[in-house]
């Protein structure tokens, strides 16, 4: 992550300030929508742990589609908010006219982005819980490998707007490789049940 931090700050410095000031700002106020996200995916990795060790398997299964749905609605919600009053919330940060343009269109793309990641941090948790640290450690490395190529391959070929929207793209795919990995958790479980 401090690589792809590194080399998203360097691409962005290519385009000018405005364009690092621009994905500073957005980034931060993306994070509020990923936040209580957060909070309830690593929260419920305890009782994810306690449903699977004691063979609970309808629990856990109760416990994941209830805490995917508030994860669904909170980043939802959070992002909504956000997205309704991007502009004033960039303006609260800079009054330069290209970092306000810049910073909003960089928000939608991170806001998008905010509901994969979201649900990804949720099948980490999944993974966690039920003891399959293989899965979890693919994620977790997976989310990080995927942007460097991706955001290389953007910059080179969509210039400014393929960095910016190389981490949504990374965060789909992530994402689509953690619905893979907890179908096949799925079936496991339904085999031992």
């Amino acid at each position: 992550m401090i690589i792809s931090v590194l080399l998203l700050n360097n691409f962005s410095a290519y385009y000018g300030d405005y364009a690092v000031a621009a994905f500073g700002i957005s980034q931060r106020i993306a994070q509020l929508a990923q936040f209580a996200a957060k909070g309830l995916y690593i929260g419920v990795i305890p009782l994810i742990a306690y449903a699977y060790a004691a063979k609970n398997i309808k629990r856990m299964k109760s416990i994941i589609k209830i805490t995917a749905a508030y994860i669904a609605i909170l980043t939802f919600a959070f992002s909504l908010i956000i997205f309704i009053f991007r502009e004033s919330i960039v303006r609260l940060f800079s009054n330069n006219t290209y970092v306000i343009n810049t910073g909003i269109y960089i928000l939608i793309a991170l806001l998008i982005s905010a509901l994969f990641a979201s649900i990804t941090g949720l099948f980490i948790g999944i993974f966690q819980g039920a003891g399959r640290g293989k899965e979890a450690t693919i994620m977790s490395v997976v989310q990080g490998i995927l942007l460097i190529p991706i955001m290389v391959l953007g910059k080179y070929t969509f210039g400014l707007d393929g960095v910016i929207w190389s981490m949504t793209i990374t965060e789909i795919l992530t994402c689509i490789i953690g619905l893979y990995l907890w179908i096949r958790l799925k079936r496991d479980i339904s085999m031992k049940e």
